[in-house]
């Protein structure tokens, strides 16, 4: 997934874009592998470790609507 957005930090507008790996599982896994790459979604979840050590994250969904 890739995440582009304007956010506030220290009352300053900070531009964040970042690639970000998403799993959902069961029911959730079927719905996001029918979206069409492109399109826009909202996102709930968690980051949990790629793998058990790891230092990079997965954002496992929980919930998505396409925007």
């Amino acid at each position: 997934m890739h995440h582009q957005s304007t956010q506030t930090e220290a009352d300053l507008p900070c531009d964040v874009q970042l690639d970000i790996g998403c799993i959902g599982f069961g029911a959730m896994a079927r719905e996001i592998h029918r979206v069409a790459p492109g399109t826009l979604v909202r996102i709930s979840g968690f980051l949990r470790a790629a793998r058990r050590g790891s230092r990079s994250m997965k954002l496992h969904v929980t919930q998505f609507n396409e925007v």
